[in-house]
C-alpha cells in the first residue's frame, strides 16, 4: 500500500477510535450503578464458605457484575473479586440496610437460618436456648451472629423473628465462664484430683448440656465439659 492510500486512511481510522471511545464512555456512563445492600463477606465461590473468603464488601460500596449465576452473582470492586447472593445487590442507595447497635436475642424454638432472606433452603438450624447476636435488621428477618464451638463454614446468617425472644423472654443455654470460675468433673459435681479447678481463658464460651439443681453440666470448644454452678455463667458467649 502507498503512503498516499495510508494517508486516505488515517482519517477513517482517528474516527473509528473515537467513535469506539466515545461509545465505551457513555456506556460506562450510563450503565445502571450496582451498590452493596449491607456489609458481607464475598465467597470464593457458588457455596457459603467464609472461611476462604477472598474479601468483604462494606455497605454501600459500588461494584461491578462479572457475571450471574442465580442466585449468585459474580462482582468485582477494586481489585476484589468474588460471589455472593444477589439478593446483596441493589441499585437504589435507599435499599442499603442502616447500621444499628447489635444487641443479643435467644432462639425459643428449633430456627431455620438462611443466607439471605427468602432464600429455599436453610444453610442451618438453631436450637432453643441459642443466644445470637442481632446485627442487621430487615423487615422481619434478623442477621444474627452465631456462637460456634468448632469451625463451621457460615457463623453468621438470616432468621425470622418470629423465632426469636429477648433475652429476659426465654430461658438462654449459652454463655461464657470468666476466668477463675470453680469447675467440677466428677459425676456428682466434685472436685477430681489432677484436674483443674478453675476455668481458664481456653474454657470461656460453653453451652448448657444438662442441669442439675443450682448446677449446669456444660460443653465448651473441643470437647470441654465440666459442672459449674448457674450463677457463674454470663449468659453472653460473645
Amino acid at each position: 500500500m502507498n503512503k498516499l492510500g495510508i494517508s486516505k486512511r488515517l482519517p477513517i481510522i482517528a474516527f473509528l477510535a473515537a467513535a469506539v471511545i466515545l461509545s465505551a464512555f457513555f456506556w460506562a456512563r450510563n450503565m445502571p450503578n450496582t451498590f452493596c445492600r449491607m456489609s458481607i463477606d464475598l465467597y470464593t465461590d457458588v457455596s457459603p464458605n467464609e472461611l476462604s473468603s477472598p474479601g468483604k464488601l462494606e455497605a454501600g460500596r459500588k461494584v461491578r457484575v462479572v457475571t450471574e449465576r442465580p442466585p449468585w452473582v459474580l462482582v468485582q470492586a477494586g481489585s476484589v473479586e468474588g460471589f455472593l447472593p444477589g439478593w446483596y445487590l441493589t441499585k437504589n442507595t435507599a435499599d442499603i440496610l442502616p447500621d444499628i447497635t447489635p444487641y443479643l436475642m435467644v432462639v425459643k424454638e428449633k430456627a431455620p437460618v438462611y443466607l439471605y432472606p427468602g432464600q429455599d433452603n436453610p444453610i442451618t438450624d438453631l436450637t432453643a436456648g441459642k443466644v445470637v447476636k442481632v446485627e442487621k435488621e430487615f423487615n422481619n428477618w434478623r442477621y444474627v451472629r452465631i456462637a460456634v464451638y468448632d469451625v463451621p463454614k457460615v457463623q453468621r446468617g438470616w432468621v425470622s423473628r418470629e423465632y426469636l425472644a429477648a433475652t429476659e423472654e426465654a430461658v438462654p443455654l449459652e454463655g461464657k465462664l470468666p476466668v477463675g470460675t470453680r469447675i467440677y468433673y466428677g459425676p456428682n459435681a466434685e472436685i477430681v484430683p489432677g484436674f483443674p479447678t478453675e476455668v481458664d481463658l481456653h474454657y470461656q464460651k460453653v453451652h448448657i448440656v444438662e442441669e442439675k439443681g443450682e448446677m449446669a453440666y456444660v460443653s465448651g470448644p473441643g470437647g470441654w465439659n465440666a459442672w459449674v454452678f448457674k450463677k457463674d455463667i454470663v449468659f453472653d458467649p460473645f
